[in-house]
């Protein structure tokens, strides 16, 4: 079974950095969930040795965790410095070598399962699942949305 690599020691809001909060405050994405979320800033170091991250080039950046019934399953990394290929971004999104994904939900996800009138939303990644989840805390709704990870 996975478990939480031990190189986030850190409490994972100390390893964002101000461009990395700024840039989830723009949708919405305040710290409490970030760090609810477990969201980490991780080294091409720990994504590649940590995570078994595979890449040709630096694969730092940001740390999403994937649980399931609060259990560490595996990770997405949003790669800082992806390759740039014909004009187009590739591989901005890694999974650890290997692994299938896994959806990706938060903490607490369990009890709105469990209730016949919570609409359930599908998004494609974690930020579109951070930033619905920060509008739903918002204006009220209890919606349940579900990461895909990824459209490829």
């Amino acid at each position: 079974m996975a478990s939480v690599p031990t190189d986030l020691s850190k409490s994972t809001l100390e390893t964002l950095t101000a461009g990395d909060l700024a840039m989830f405050a723009e949708i919405g994405v305040g710290e409490t969930l970030l760090g609810a979320a477990g969201i980490a800033r991780v080294t091409d170091e720990a994504a590649k040795q940590s995570f078994s991250v595979r890449c040709f080039g630096d694969a730092s950046g940001i740390f999403f965790p994937h649980r399931i019934n609060g259990e560490y399953k595996s990770c997405r990394i949003r790669r800082d410095f992806p390759e740039i290929v014909n004009g187009k971004t590739e591989n901005k999104y890694m999974n650890p070598w290997g692994e299938r994904r896994h959806v990706y939900v938060l903490p607490g996800y369990e009890s709105l399962v469990a209730d016949p009138k919570i609409s359930i939303l599908l998004v494609e990644a974690e930020k579109s699942f951070l930033a619905i989840t920060a509008w739903a805390e918002r204006v009220g709704s209890k919606i349940l949305p579900v990461g895909i990870g990824g459209s490829n």
